[in-house]
């Protein structure tokens, strides 16, 4: 009798841990990881090795999105290279290019100056339990004078 009563109470600690598990993981999560593929580029792209159908994997983080800060930033992991571009005043949803600070690193590590925008989001404003996002994102000076739209789809991480 004493060994069902203690199973019984474990199952349910069990089951009580599981269930706020799964909502504090939600809360927890801060970035949506996916890919981003390049769907446009300038005709400067091609000389740097860049063209549409190029696609990395990426990490987006909304800005004010479950405890993030208040800019938008934007990781792409192309194999033997990465880069970042994060927006530090908020949101880059809307029709204006904004300042971005852009980094890089592959054979050494370098800082620049790009500009972009999120010409479409889905969901426009992604809620704290939001699965999935969906963004066309332009980036002027995306490398040098390299100019690209990118479409970036991924789900929240960590996932219940």
């Amino acid at each position: 009798m004493t060994q069902k009563k203690i199973s019984y109470i474990a199952a349910l600690a069990l089951a009580g841990l599981l269930t706020g598990g799964a909502a504090t993981d939600a809360a927890a999560a801060n970035q949506f990881r996916g890919n981003a593929c390049i769907i446009t580029a300038s005709p400067a792209c091609a000389a740097l090795g860049w063209s549409v159908g190029n696609c990395a994997a990426a990490r987006f983080y909304p800005p004010n999105w479950n405890g993030n800060a208040n800019r938008t930033g934007l990781s792409l992991y192309w194999g033997y290279y990465a880069q970042n571009f994060t927006y530090p005043s908020g949101s880059m949803v809307g029709a204006v290019m904004r300042p971005l600070q852009a980094s890089g690193i592959g054979n050494g590590m370098f800082t620049y100056s790009a500009t972009g925008r999120i010409a479409g989001q889905v969901p426009a404003a992604p809620v704290a339990g939001a699965p999935v996002l969906s963004s066309t994102i332009y980036i002027n000076g995306f490398e040098e004078s390299c100019n690209v739209t990118l479409r970036f789809q991924g789900q929240r991480y960590p996932l219940p």
